[in-house]
């Protein structure tokens, strides 16, 4: 399945913005899912449930890896088979729905 990066992105901020701990901020490649309000239970959830929205699974090895935003949107491009261009990886996209 193919996904362009727009839309990875716009569904990935979705999901990240329906998320309780999740404040409405700014996240960059280099933002921490920490600095994004999830902790560590959260950032297990919003896994869940992005794998839930793209309809992929996630390898455990991988997840585990997953320490900012730029590694989510990466994991994902890799499951989803969208192409990962560097621009995405450099621009600050908000994490509002």
């Amino acid at each position: 399945m193919f996904i362009s990066d727009d839309e990875l992105l716009a569904r990935t901020r979705k999901v990240l913005g329906a998320r309780p701990a999740a404040p409405p901020i700014e996240a960059r490649a280099e933002s921490s899912l920490r600095d994004l309000g999830l902790d560590s239970l959260d950032a297990l959830g919003l896994m869940f449930d992005l794998e839930t929205e793209f309809a992929v699974t996630l390898p455990e090895s991988e997840t585990a890896r997953i320490a900012t935003f730029g590694d989510l949107l990466q994991s994902l491009r890799s499951a989803v088979g969208a192409a990962a261009p560097d621009a995405l990886a450099s621009t600050p996209r908000s994490v509002e729905a």
